[in-house]
C-alpha cells in the first residue's frame, strides 16, 4: 500500500493505483478568500473520501495562503474519475475560478 501525491500540476491525468492505496490531493488555497476546493464528483465506491484539510506553511503570514488536501482511499478496482472545483462556497452554480481532474485505474 502507498500513497500517491497530486498537486495542480497533474490535472488532466490518468494514474494507476493499487487497492488499499491512498491518493493526497495537495491544492493551494487561501483561507482569506471565499474561494475553497471542493469535491464536485467521485466514482464510488472506487474512491473513498477520507478526510479533508486546511495547512498552513510554516511560514504563514496574515492573509497568506495554504493548501487544501484531500485523502482518498482506493476500496474497489475499476476507473474512477474525480473532480475538484475552486469557487465561493455560496455559489455552487457558478462556474469555478479553476478545476481538478484526474482519472484513476485501480488494479
Amino acid at each position: 500500500m502507498a500513497t500517491l501525491h497530486f498537486t495542480d500540476k497533474d490535472d488532466d491525468c490518468t494514474v494507476d493505483a493499487t487497492l488499499g492505496d491512498t491518493i493526497c490531493f495537495d491544492l493551494p488555497e487561501n483561507g482569506t478568500t471565499p474561494y475553497a476546493w471542493t469535491v464536485i464528483s467521485v466514482t464510488p465506491p472506487i474512491l473513498e473520501l477520507t478526510n479533508s484539510s486546511f495547512n498552513l506553511p510554516n511560514e504563514a503570514r496574515i492573509g497568506g495562503g495554504g493548501r487544501r488536501e484531500f485523502l482518498f482511499a482506493v476500496v474497489q478496482p475499476g476507473y474512477a474519475h474525480l473532480e475538484l472545483h475552486l469557487r465561493p462556497r455560496w455559489e455552487a452554480n457558478e462556474p469555478p475560478a479553476a478545476r481538478f481532474r484526474l482519472t484513476v485505474h485501480v488494479h
